[in-house]
């Protein structure tokens, strides 16, 4: 998995930040998949709608 990432990753964050990317662990999406979406999936507050 990590050679599948890995060039995207290198292409999307500075190199100055990427000086320990060989040793460091790579979690892509690690909560799974995305069932609900929309104003109905999180809107970051307890009790609130995106869309009212």
């Amino acid at each position: 998995m990590r050679e599948l990432v890995k060039p995207y990753i290198e292409k999307s964050i500075p190199k100055n930040l990427l000086n320990r990317l060989d040793e460091s662990e790579i979690y892509v999406n690690p909560t799974g998949n995305f069932v609900i979406g929309g104003p109905d999936g999180d809107s970051g507050l307890t009790g609130r709608k995106i869309i009212i």
